[in-house]
């Protein structure tokens, strides 16, 4: 039977040092980022550890239980997948400030194509607006 939340709760108390809850955390975090990269690749388990050499027990230890690997499993995984993988927690306002540095840099191009757009849009109603006067006067 699988862990219920009551023994990660139980885990959690019984964790009296700041080191034991950061192990927690990097193993977890390392476990979410391994299921990421292997479905990415649209391995399963079973492939994953073939193509790693581990056994699949060993992939599936790490991606549900958050147990953390040797240092020399960790390069088999990484080799395998043809990615960098490491144990440090993502820093979500990092990536955060990532996301909307893109997302100011969109919005900066589009501000510059609207302006242009509406550039285009001034010049070509003042050609026909000189147009329509121009021949109002051939008439």
């Amino acid at each position: 039977m699988g862990n219920s939340w009551d023994d990660f709760e139980n885990l959690v108390k019984s964790m009296n040092t700041k080191k034991e809850f950061e192990r927690l955390e990097v193993a977890a975090d390392f476990s979410a980022k391994l299921v990421k990269a292997r479905l990415r690749k649209n391995y399963t388990q079973s492939e994953l550890a073939k193509r790693a050499g581990l056994k699949q027990s060993a992939i599936a230890r790490i991606e549900s239980h958050g147990s953390l690997p040797r240092i020399d499993t960790v390069y088999k995984i990484a080799e395998a997948l043809d990615s960098e993988i490491n144990f440090y927690p993502t820093n979500y306002e990092d990536e955060n400030a990532i996301e909307i540095k893109e997302m100011a840099e969109r919005l900066s191009n589009l501000e510059s194509t609207i302006q242009s757009l509406t550039n285009e849009i001034k010049s070509f109603y003042q050609a026909v607006y000189y147009q329509n006067k121009y021949q109002t006067k051939i008439r």
